[in-house]
């Protein structure tokens, strides 16, 4: 029983090992692949509302300006 044990030990772990490192040989680089997109997405998304903030404040600007000197 314990060469039996022995032997699919034997057999069954470095087939394992295997089937782990391809795993994650596999998922590892579409996982960094994934969140660099996911990272560029954001940070572009965060700079177009960053962006239309801005306008919409000098806009906002600009016209209480115009307002401000017109009433004088």
């Amino acid at each position: 029983v314990n060469q039996l044990q022995e032997g699919v030990a034997a057999s069954v772990i470095p087939g394992l090992e295997e089937m782990h490192t391809g795993i994650q040989g596999e998922l590892q680089p579409g996982f960094t692949t994934v969140s660099w997109l996911l990272l560029a997405i954001w940070l572009v998304s965060v700079l177009l509302f960053l962006a239309i903030g801005i306008f919409i404040g000098r806009a906002r600007r600009a016209k209480a300006d115009a307002g401000h000197s017109a009433s004088l």
